[in-house]
């Protein structure tokens, strides 16, 4: 090994020599061991935080889209309470709604009464009158001037009892839509 003196043998300074050019040659080794194991490391390690900050970014990224989702739900259910309360004081309860439509059948149900009676009493008047008219008019069938004011006459009262009825029914049907 070269240690060795010139007789081959060992001595105190040959094997100091060779401990010595070992221990170097070792320390050598052990510091590009060193060397490649830190740069080994710093590489796994810019690696690993690249992957960290990569992650960080996605997940801020997921958050922000989190958030953005979140928040146009929440518009949204805002929204629609907003139009639950315009309904609520826009329309009408239905008890105020079935009372409002009873009012207003007891009111057309009067009002349909009072034209029944009121049409009941013109054709029991028109009735009598028509049988006046008869009873006049076969009074005075015998002549001609008689049935010629038979005629006018018969006409004049049925004239007066459609005036009589046109009135009515016009009372009638404003006094309905009045209400």
């Amino acid at each position: 090994m070269g240690a060795k003196d010139e007789n081959g043998g060992w001595t105190f300074k040959t094997l100091h020599a060779y401990f010595a050019r070992w221990l170097t040659e070792k320390s050598k080794r052990d510091e590009q061991r060193y060397q490649a194991q830190e740069v080994a490391l710093t590489a796994a390690l810019t690696s690993q935080e690249k992957a960290v900050n990569a992650a960080l970014a996605a997940a801020d990224r997921a958050v922000a889209k989190a958030e953005a989702a979140a928040e146009r739900r929440f518009e949204s259910v805002n929204e629609f309470r907003g139009s639950l309360s315009d309904m609520q004081t826009n329309l009408m309860p239905r008890q105020e709604a079935e009372n409002r439509i009873k009012s207003l059948e007891d009111k057309l149900d009067a009002a349909i009464k009072n034209m029944q009676a009121a049409t009941d009493s013109h054709f029991a008047t028109n009735r009598t009158d028509i049988a006046n008219l008869q009873r006049w008019q076969s009074e005075q069938h015998g002549s001609r001037e008689g049935s010629e004011k038979s005629t006018s006459n018969v006409r004049w009262h049925v004239e007066i009892v459609v005036a009589v009825l046109a009135a009515v029914i016009g009372g009638l049907i404003g006094f309905i839509f009045k209400k």
